[in-house]
């Protein structure tokens, strides 16, 4: 009878020991996929601005490539005064 018991109680502390566990590592599949969200969006606010940014910069050097044709106008147009 005492090794029945034993037994049992062996059995309902494995059981137990289980339940705990799964219990554990649900929890911490939750963590890791709280985790995998918040890096999921923190990489899209960085896609964002780098588009952004990189908008920006696309727009500047046409805006130079502007300046620079008008300056290349003005030098021609000064280079050419000068040799006649």
């Amino acid at each position: 009878m005492k090794v029945i018991l034993a037994g049992a109680a062996v059995l309902l502390a494995y059981l137990i020991g289980i339940i705990v566990g799964r219990k554990s590592i649900a929890d911490e599949s939750e963590e890791y996929e709280r985790r995998i969200h918040d890096l999921k969006e923190e990489m899209r606010t960085l896609d964002c601005g780098y588009a952004g940014r990189v908008k920006d910069l696309i727009m500047e050097r046409e805006f130079l490539r502007g300046q620079i044709a008008e300056m290349k106008q003005v030098q021609d147009t000064i280079s050419g005064k000068r040799t006649d």
